[in-house]
């Protein structure tokens, strides 16, 4: 079980949970799986964070370790079919780069 907890919320991975504790360690407004976005094969794509500042949507970040040939061609349908929204790609490299997880790939503990 890959399921994670933060806050109360129930998160997919303990790097979203990494993500959600340096979100609010930066005072970054944030909400997990806020909502979906309809794709044109009519699946939905439904990315982790949704960035807010001052109560205004800024974008989204999507956190990804192993990518999944399904998930990641949602990834980029999305991208191609909602290019007026902000999204971008956290992998291990720049969650390591932020203090989040060890370069093992372990949350870092705080």
């Amino acid at each position: 079980d890959r399921q994670s907890f933060y806050k109360g919320i129930r998160m997919d991975s303990k790097w979203e949970v990494g993500a959600a504790r340096y979100f609010d360690e930066n005072n970054i407004i944030w909400k997990y799986n806020e909502k979906g976005f309809k794709l044109s094969d009519g699946r939905y794509y439904y990315p982790d964070f949704f960035i807010y500042e001052k109560d205004c949507f800024k974008q989204l970040i999507e956190i990804k370790g192993y990518f999944r040939e399904n998930n990641k061609k949602k990834f980029e349908m999305s991208l191609n079919e909602y290019p007026e929204i902000k999204i971008e790609l956290w992998r291990g490299s720049h969650l390591n780069s932020l203090g989040i997880i060890n370069k093992e790939g372990y949350l870092i503990k705080k």
